[in-house]
This record gives structure tokens, C-alpha cells and sequence, in this order.
């Protein structure tokens, strides 16, 4: 591709070019697995073994009053909306708490169609829905009893399809609650995940306290502060708390318990016992970056000459002197984001001015060394990015190890995307370096949350990029299953990443996605610089959408692509190219349509490559790992405004086969088909532009994803008039508008038109992106 031109930017605004749309209809009801009378006759089996299952629970395994139920559906019912609701609007007794897959196997569930054709595929197990039930045991059982006494014809269609989509009600087994741990394990951090309960909260720590101690666990004795609760409203409760093997075993029949996941922190990197080589020297006296970016890391010594000026230290939030290995990361991450990394550099070289500075809180280490504790760290973090003033943009490059789970979800994580919602700022965060470990190897949080930006590694070796074997690999989770987003340079052991050293005058060679986030960090700051209206959200649909993948359009291992090592890649526009942002929100349910910007008068000749990347910041729901995300927003594209699909009759024997028909130029052919009762489609013909499909993801799959870029070429001679259907959906109750951001480019390498200024012309409405120099306006140190 030909080299993006400063002077031909972007064009803002697009939100201008929006209309409002007409809503699509939904599809048929799904049948259910079972008739009525046997559902009923199963479950009131099912209501004898549990009754005798709840009876045999001790009353230090679950709160009184508010004993938690797995209800597990039918696998062909995955979907929020087939949740029992107007069955539980007949229990009082029964409140949700939240919902998180299971694995049905399918040779013991109702053999539907669905289920069948899994069989025949070889398929054991598929996922299936879990909702949490809190009940008040007795009450309970009596309601439920009493409404499958009731006649078939007194309940409503509603509540006996909610009883037919019901496979089982009884407790999650010890292995969901305990996720895997590594069998070397034998003590450590744990998090443990409580459900919700109306109990206060001192009441539901002491019962915790109660069930350890008939463990056998004394925590009053060996110190209850080791114990630290994290609770936010209507969240589960978060717990950290030291366990051997034998304490955790003993925690598999807790009731409360939701899940409990290792809370080891990945070691930050020894670097000062790293090879060195001589530096390059620091940059001349004069101005610093405006653009400021936070790191919460372990320090750095402000006196070293290649981050003087540049690097500031925010407010100590450990509780410890600095320790060496912690300020050797920490320096080592704030250089790279500074300077980049130094490989290009000779020793004597003058290194340019950093186009940002930043601002760093020291959060490590951590209060016992021994007793590794980040809920310490998140805590610093909860309370200080609220605080921060003009930045918009943090860096992360440490986490817990381990690698996310489907069924769990980590305090980081949600604390990450709550501050993120809440504070309007971009989390940029390493994905972790276990990719090589077995059963480690996908990513670890918080590199999961669902609006951060993830950063995976990749290394180069004569003129070659290729992905490192370290970097933790996705998906992500539900709501980000496109994980990572994308990857920066990370080095490997053949091209190490050249570092900032604690030793002044000397640099340190080291490898890791710890450095690569900073890279990507850096990125961010170059175009906030550049373009200082840029949102938080916007960022992150350019960085996205401008990652360029040396092979498929997406996977795994680096995401959507390299970063981008040239601003002006992102700011400027290639020749026959033109690009354009919108930043906007949709109410809830809401459908617009996003005409492209092809100029009616323009002749397309040959190929046209279509791209876009829409980012949606969403609120977020702890208590359901399989609805994490609240809100979203889907993208169809339709390259001819003109080509509709026409249906034939039902009664039509044989039937013939859908046709697909351009109204401008076969509209006879179209109203005799309609005058014979065939039925024409609500919208015109679409086109798939799927780049997820190599990774095994479908546009299903990504409904509620918070990233999606799109790209497909087609000829110009199939585009008339073509627009983007854009729906916002929610969920949850939520009721704020959805924001997105979104980039749209077009590049015609065959048409002869400048299709820029062409768009120019014939939308006046779009602006070109207000662009200052290079960090034009510098504070004077």
C-alpha cells in the first residue's frame, strides 16, 4: 500500500451521515425440547432429590435463607431472553443472581434436532446456560410444588415454556466452583468469587470465618487480615485470602462460593541481572510532552538521565521502601514508553524528545513479599485513576497468572472496565508471557476486559515479523472474544528488546509482552499529539483498524495485526483511499444506517476494498460470564441498496429456490413475483466481511463484542449505494445510550477520480481532522 499522506486526513463527523433505520424483525421461536407433561413429570423428580440434597448441607455450607441453585437449560437455549423469568415471577421465594455456562453433555440431555446433529458430529459436550437461583429453601420447594400441582391449562404458554427449557436444578459441582490449579500448586493467593446476597455484609464475613474454621482453618488465630474483601453494588463479593491444597479442597462444598481462581502474580522479570550494553545518550535540554499518560508499575529513579524531566512520579501508593527489581521494571516500561525501543539507537546516538511524558505510581511492591497480594495494587488503582487530570490513557504491563476462564471472572478485570466506563480512560494492558506453559497459554487477566486494549508480542529476525511463543494467546472473554487486539514488538531471545537500565548509561536486553504494551501506549500518546480531541474510544478504533496482520486478517496470537510503527499511518490517508471517524451513541435498540461515503457521481472502476472497526464502550455485569457486556452494537453491510431476495409461497409444489433481484434494473420481473404471492426480503441482499473466520468465529459469536472490524474487496461494478445497518442493543436493564466509535475506509486503486476529494465535495458535512504538529505546544522545563 502506497504511504499515507499528512496532508490528506482523516474526516471526522460521520456521525453526521447517519438516518435513522426501521428495526429488523426477529426470527421463529425455537421448539422446545420437551412436552409439557414430561418437563413437569421430570421435575418433579428432580424436587424430591433436591429437597433431600438441601437437607443434607450443614448450615455453616450456606447462608441461612439464601441458599444458591444452579438451574441449568436445555444447550438449544443459550440466550439471556430464554432465562425462567415468568416462571420465577410464580416463586417469590426464588430471586436470580446471576448466570455462567455449563457443559451439557449431550448424550443425557433432550436429543432436539440441535443436539442430534451434534451427536452425529462427534460432539460430547456443548455449552449450555447455568442461571443462580438464591432461595429460601422451604418456602420454595412448597411454591414450586404447588404450581406443578396446578392444571396445564391454569399456567400461561410462557411459564410452561420456561419448565420445558429446564434440564436440571440442584448445585454446581466441586469442579466448577474450584478452577483448575497447576499440580504443582501446593499454597498461595486465592480469589475467592461469593454470590450476591441481601445478608450484611459483616454477617456473610463471619459465616466465610465459620466455614474455615470447620475446615479447620483458623483465620481469627493465624490473622483475619491476611483476608481482604472487595464488594461493589451489585457485584458478587471478592475475596483474597492465603490457602493451601487441603483449604481449597475443603471450600468445594461451599455454597456461596461461585468460583475460586488462583491469585499468583506473574513475576516481574530480574532485569538487573540482564545483559547490558552502552546507551544511547538522553535528548537534548528543552520542552516536554504535553501529553500525558500514568503507569502504575513498580517506580523508577527520576534522576537518570534518559527519563529526567520526562517521568514524573505520581503519589507512592505501596506501602513499602522501592525495591530494585521492582524499579528496574518499572523503569524498563516507562523508557519504552518514552523512547520506544532502543534497538535502532547506536550507543552514541542522541535519542529524539519523548512525544509524551508520564506519570508514574509506584504500587510495588507489595506489602508481603512472601503474601502476594494484588488486591493491594487494584486497590491503588480504584482510587487514583478517578483522581487523574488530562490523561486519558494508562498503562499496565503486570497481572495475576493464570489464564481467564469462561465460568470466572476476575476482580481486575471488572475493576478495570468499571474505571473505564466510569473515568473515560484507555487501559492499555500486556496480555501476560505463559503462552509457552501448558494449559497457560491463553490470556491472563486483566487483559480481558472488554474495554482495555490487550497487547500481545511478536519478535523480527532479518526483515521477518513472527509471533513469540510466549505471548499469551486469545480468545478472550465473552463480550471480547477477540482477544488480543493486537500485537507490538516484544522481542525474543534471537532480538531482544533493548531496554532502559537502572545503571545510567547503560541499556538492559530483555523480552516480554510487559514491554510491548508500553509500545503500544506510546502509540496512543503520538495521536492524542497529533489530534488532541481524540476520545479514549475513538483511540481504540484507530489503533485497531490500522493494525496491518502479515497473514490472515485476524487470530490468536497477534490479534487484528502490528501495530502501527508510523503516525502517519493513522493520521494521514493513502493516495485512492479515503477514511472517516464517527463518535456517537444509539439508544438502546435503536437502528441507524451509515451510508458509505461513495460519491454518486464517482465512476468505480475495478476493485474496491472496504474496511471498518466499530468500538463500543459498554457497561458491564459481573454476575453473568456469559452476558458480561450490557450493550452493543451490530454492523450489516449491504453493498447494492437495489438487490432484495424474493421468497417463494409455502404452497408452491415443488418449491422453488429463493431469487435474488436488482429492483433498478429487473422491476418487472420483481412485481410479477410479487403478484404471485412470493414475499420480498425486509432488506436488501447482504454481504459478509467476517475477518474473524481463520480464528473459528462467526458474526454470532461476536454479537456482543465490544471490537469489530470488518474488510472485504469487491468489485465496483456490486456497489450502489451501499450502507452499514447499525443496531444497538442492551441488556440488563441498562437504558444509556450506547457510545461507539467507528473508522470507515475506502480505498478505489482503479478509479481515476481522487475519491478524497471527491467525498470532500459531495459531504460537506465531514471535516477534516483538526492535526498539530508534532507536539506543537511543549512545556518549557
Amino acid at each position: 500500500m502506497a504511504a499515507a499522506s499528512p496532508d490528506r486526513l482523516p474526516l471526522t463527523r460521520g456521525e453526521t451521515l447517519l438516518v435513522a433505520a426501521a428495526k429488523r424483525q426477529r426470527g421463529f421461536p425455537k421448539p422446545l425440547p420437551r412436552p409439557y407433561a414430561e418437563a413437569r413429570y421430570r421435575l418433579f423428580q428432580r424436587m424430591e432429590s433436591l429437597a433431600a440434597k438441601l437437607r443434607e448441607l450443614p448450615p455453616e455450607a450456606k447462608y441461612p435463607g439464601a441458599t444458591v441453585l444452579a438451574l441449568r437449560l436445555h444447550p438449544d437455549f443459550l440466550g439471556a431472553a430464554y432465562e425462567p423469568d415468568r416462571l420465577l415471577g410464580l416463586l417469590p421465594a426464588a430471586a436470580k443472581v446471576g448466570a455462567r455456562p455449563w457443559r451439557a453433555r449431550l448424550a443425557e440431555v433432550a436429543p432436539t434436532p440441535q443436539v442430534r446433529r451434534g451427536l452425529d458430529h462427534g460432539l460430547a459436550e456443548t455449552v449450555a446456560r447455568l442461571v443462580f437461583l438464591s432461595v429460601d429453601e422451604s418456602p420454595f420447594l412448597e411454591q414450586i410444588d404447588a404450581l406443578l400441582e396446578k392444571p396445564e391449562s391454569k399456567l400461561t404458554l410462557a411459564v410452561r415454556n420456561d419448565l420445558q427449557r429446564i434440564e436440571e436444578i440442584g448445585f454446581l459441582t466441586p469442579a466448577e466452583r474450584i478452577a483448575p490449579f497447576p499440580a504443582e500448586w501446593a499454597g498461595g493467593r486465592v480469589e475467592l468469587v461469593l454470590h450476591p446476597c441481601p445478608l450484611p455484609f459483616e454477617r456473610r464475613r463471619l459465616h466465610l470465618f465459620e466455614r474455615l474454621e470447620a475446615a479447620g482453618i483458623d483465620f481469627q488465630a493465624r490473622g483475619s487480615e491476611r483476608v481482604r474483601f472487595r464488594s461493589y453494588p451489585g457485584a458478587p463479593l471478592f475475596v483474597s485470602l492465603p490457602l493451601d491444597r487441603p483449604g481449597l479442597d475443603r471450600l468445594r462444598d461451599y455454597n456461596p462460593l461461585r468460583t475460586g481462581q488462583l491469585l499468583e502474580m506473574s513475576p516481574l522479570p530480574v532485569l538487573r541481572a540482564g545483559p547490558t550494553l552502552a546507551a544511547p545518550r538522553p535528548p537534548a535540554p528543552g520542552p516536554v510532552s504535553p501529553i500525558r499518560v500514568a503507569v502504575f508499575d513498580g517506580g523508577f529513579d527520576d534522576t537518570l538521565p534518559l527519563l529526567e524531566n520526562h517521568a514524573v512520579p505520581g503519589d507512592s501508593l505501596s506501602l513499602l521502601p522501592p525495591h530494585p527489581d521492582c524499579v528496574a521494571h518499572g523503569t524498563a516500561v516507562i523508557g519504552a514508553i518514552l523512547h520506544g525501543a532502543l534497538n535502532a539507537y547506536p550507543a552514541r546516538a542522541v535519542l529524539p524528545p519523548p512525544p509524551v511524558s508520564v506519570v508514574a505510581y509506584r504500587v510495588f511492591p507489595l506489602s508481603d513479599p512472601v503474601d502476594l497480594d494484588l488486591y493491594e495494587a487494584i486497590d491503588a488503582i480504584e482510587r487514583t485513576v478517578p483522581q487523574l487530570e488530562g490523561i486519558r490513557v494508562i498503562n499496565l504491563s503486570f497481572g495475576p497468572r493464570g489464564p481467564v476462564s469462561d465460568d470466572s471472572l476476575s476482580r481486575f478485570t471488572y475493576a478495570l472496565d468499571r474505571l473505564a466506563y466510569e473515568w473515560n480512560v484507555l487501559p492499555v494492558v500486556a496480555v501476560g508471557n505463559d503462552g509457552a506453559v501448558p494449559d497457560c497459554g491463553r490470556i491472563q487477566a486483566p487483559s480481558d476486559a472488554v474495554n482495555a486494549l490487550s497487547v500481545g508480542a511478536y519478535s523480527h529476525y532479518d526483515g521477518e515479523n513472527y509471533p513469540v511463543p510466549y505471548s499469551c494467546r486469545g480468545p478472550g472473554r465473552e463480550g471480547a472474544k477477540g482477544k488480543p487486539d493486537l500485537a507490538a514488538f516484544g522481542g525474543c531471545e534471537r532480538t531482544p528488546f533493548h531496554l532502559v537500565s537502572t545503571r545510567a548509561g547503560l541499556r538492559v536486553l530483555d523480552h516480554g509482552t510487559s514491554f510491548a504494551a508500553p509500545l503500544v501506549t506510546r502509540r496512543c500518546a503520538e495521536l492524542l499529539g497529533r489530534c488532541p480531541d481524540l476520545p479514549p474510544l475513538l483511540l481504540r478504533a484507530l489503533l485497531i483498524h490500522h493494525s496491518r496482520h502479515p497473514g490472515v486478517g485476524f487470530d490468536f496470537s497477534l490479534g487484528h495485526g502490528l501495530c502501527p510503527d508510523d503516525i502517519d499511518e493513522i493520521v494521514g490517508c493513502p493516495p485512492k483511499t479515503v477514511s472517516v471517524l464517527l463518535n456517537h451513541a444509539i439508544e438502546p435498540k435503536g437502528v441507524v444506517r451509515l451510508p458509505l461515503p461513495l460519491p454518486s457521481g464517482v465512476a468505480v472502476k475495478g476493485k474496491v476494498e472496504v474496511s471498518w472497526t466499530l468500538a463500543v464502550l459498554a457497561p458491564v455485569n459481573p454476575l453473568s460470564s456469559l452476558e458480561y457486556t450490557s450493550s452493543a452494537v451490530a454492523a450489516t453491510f449491504y453493498p447494492d441498496s437495489r438487490v432484495f431476495t424474493f421468497t417463494p409461497p409455502t404452497f408452491l409444489k415443488p418449491r422453488p429456490a429463493p431469487r435474488k433481484l436488482n429492483l433498478g434494473t429487473q422491476s418487472e420481473e420483481a412485481a410479477a413475483l410479487l403478484s404471485a404471492q412470493w414475499t420480498q426480503s425486509e432488506f436488501p441482499v447482504s454481504r459478509s466481511a467476517n475477518v474473524y473466520r481463520e480464528a473459528g468465529l462467526s458474526g454470532g459469536d461476536l454479537k456482543w463484542d465490544t471490537v469489530n472490524r470488518c474488510a472485504l474487496t469487491l468489485q465496483g461494478s456490486s456497489l450502489h449505494e451501499p450502507f452499514l445497518l447499525l443496531q444497538a442493543s442492551s441488556r440488563h436493564g441498562e437504558k444509556a445510550p450506547v457510545r461507539f466509535a467507528g473508522v470507515i475506509s475506502l480505498r478505489m486503486p482503479g478509479t481515476e477520480a481522487d475519491i478524497y476529494e471527491e467525498v470532500i465535495r459531495a459531504y460537506p458535512s465531514l471535516q477534516k481532522i483538526a492535526v498539530h504538529a508534532e507536539n506543537e505546544v511543549r512545556v518549557t522545563v
